[in-house]
């Protein structure tokens, strides 16, 4: 191993590597919400991007194949958009522009289209988008939730991963230490809260796979202990 060079990061977050540039004399990296490139031969830096945080949050930068383009997620207005922009120089453009949270982009190796993980209805799944403005497509789905990671050289083989959270609520019985499930919806319920009666329970769900994100913005649901028994909602963006 050889040491390149060292980056000063008090007070910021820490960069992240992401791209290698063909040939492999330059690194890509993501720091501080922008993109920089880094000679491995110099050790020189170069800002390649020049975004305001304080206007657009961009991140989760990656380097198109024939490396003149760069695809990063950027969240505006509430909203997580895949974005382009040329690397070298030009307005940003949208690839993606829906409600959905989409994000970590993936490039096609035709440099045509970008894989990407978009949340919809609590569920992650792989969708593409072309870069000539046709419609977002679904080619992935799992109850787990998928994210992608790359695609392979040939495009044939799409990398990702998947991630599964359950919790179901139950009660024991102290003196006899029997065991009964009250909630077995898909999904998570959490922290529940007994009445000072017996009579209801309330507790946190999360509908989807992974819920460590949405942990802050959860259902608030109450309902008797009986595991038959309906649920009632208290509110659809609730913690503790």
């Amino acid at each position: 191993s050889k040491l390149i060079k060292t980056l000063e990061t008090e007070g910021k977050t820490a960069p992240v590597l992401k791209d290698w540039e063909r040939g492999g004399s330059t690194v890509f990296y993501e720091w501080d919400h922008n993109f920089y490139s880094l000679s491995l031969t110099s050790g020189e830096i170069a800002r390649v991007t020049n975004f305001d945080a304080g206007v657009r949050v961009p991140r989760n930068f990656r380097l198109s194949p024939d490396g003149l383009t760069i695809a990063y997620v950027e969240s505006r207005n509430g909203q997580d958009d895949i974005c382009i922009v040329d690397r070298r120089g030009g307005a940003p453009r949208r690839v993606t522009d829906d409600p959905a949270s989409d994000r970590v982009p993936a490039w096609h190796p035709d440099g045509k289209r970008l894989l990407y993980t978009s949340e919809r209805d609590g569920v992650e799944s792989i969708y593409v988008a072309y870069l000539d403005g046709g419609q977002p497509e679904q080619i992935m789905f799992e109850d787990g939730g998928c994210y992608v990671s790359d695609v392979s050289a040939d495009g044939s083989k799409i990398l990702y991963h998947t991630s599964k959270d359950e919790a179901d609520l139950w009660e024991v019985e102290v003196e006899s230490g029997r065991e009964r499930q009250i909630t077995s919806d898909i999904g998570s319920e959490f922290w529940p809260s007994v009445s000072h009666d017996s009579a209801k329970i309330v507790f946190q769900a999360i509908k989807g796979a992974n819920i460590a994100p949405k942990i802050l913005h959860a259902l608030i649901l109450t309902k008797s202990p009986d595991a038959r028994a309906g649920e009632e909602q208290l509110s659809a963006d609730g913690y503790a």
